[in-house]
């Protein structure tokens, strides 16, 4: 991986917060997240990581290297010493990255780009007098926030204002997602309003909408299709490990189509429906069938989106 991935992967999700903007702190978490998440390639501005990082990386040698060999050990000193860990990143290297973000045309430092000449220590220290001013929040230009959003340039006709303000408040909530109730909330539109435009961004591919059951009551959940597929990856990844481990449950994540704060209807539908033909004379009890249901719970994905 290049600086150029770090440096797009830290615009995405500056893009993805959408007009409000980032602060300082939130920016530099996702310059750590970018490394956190994968070993990635090290590139060199000075000496900028910890050698305590350099010896957890050691520690977290491949299966094949754990032998104790002068072999084994010289392989992970290489991977050590030509990937990042999970970095504890210095001054300099914070100043290095700021630098190149602010040579990026679609990161602004300020609504109107007016802090961008202002150096990183400048800006955390008047950050840190007061968090609340706009002039001190990074932003990702609209073209880039709508690149990111929908995969192409700003279309107010194809997608209208409101409809678009849907799609980045629904976008910030991530692989979490959020319920239609609180998007319109959160937004301030029409609740009537919001059903429409919710559909309207599923048909378009733009979000996954399916009905759940949250809060006492049939509604929608609804989340960026990005997300919504990485989600659905790391939950299959959790079921397919937990069903290697002989005597283990299904993981807390994988079951949450059932147990978490929103219920995936028409997923635990047909979970159940299988259960009953599967069953003698089509008849279980209860509590035999929530046990049989929680290793299910990615075994019955989401129906082809529309």
């Amino acid at each position: 991986m290049s600086v150029k991935a770090l440096l797009n992967y830290v615009l995405e999700e500056v893009a993805i917060d959408g007009a409000e903007g980032t602060d300082v702190e939130e920016l530099f978490k996702y310059v750590n997240d970018f490394y956190v998440k994968s070993r990635q390639e090290r590139h060199y501005v000075g000496e900028l990581l910890w050698a305590d990082q350099l010896e957890g990386r050691k520690e977290d040698g491949d299966e094949d290297m754990a032998g104790d060999g002068d072999e084994a050990a010289a392989e992970r000193d290489r991977i050590a010493a030509e990937c990042w860990g999970t970095p504890n990143v210095k001054e300099e290297f914070q100043e290095y990255v700021w630098g190149l973000l602010r040579q990026q045309k679609d990161f602004n430092v300020g609504p109107k780009n007016e802090s961008r000449g202002m150096s990183l220590g400048e800006i955390v220290d008047k950050w840190r007098e007061n968090k609340d001013d706009a002039n001190l929040r990074v932003y990702a230009s609209e073209d880039r926030r709508w690149r990111t959003l929908t995969g192409h340039g700003p279309d107010p006709k194809r997608v209208p204002n409101a409809v678009f303000k849907c799609l980045e408040v629904i976008g910030k909530h991530r692989e979490q997602g959020l319920i239609q109730p609180d998007l319109t909330k959160i937004t301030g539109q029409d609740k009537k309003s919001i059903a429409g435009r919710t559909t309207l961004l599923k048909e378009m591919g733009y979000i996954e909408k399916v009905a759940v059951l949250a809060k006492s009551m049939n509604t929608s959940k609804l989340t960026l299709t990005k997300f919504a597929y990485l989600r659905d990856r790391k939950l299959a990844q959790d079921h397919k490990d937990d069903s290697g481990l002989k005597g283990k449950p299904a993981s807390s994540k994988s079951s949450e189509r059932w147990t978490g704060e929103t219920i995936h209807l028409e997923s635990l539908i047909r979970a159940i429906i299988a259960e009953l033909k599967n069953a003698k004379n089509g008849v279980i009890q209860r509590g035999d069938l929530k046990k049989k249901l929680i290793p299910l719970a990615f075994s019955f994905p989401d129906s082809p989106k529309s």
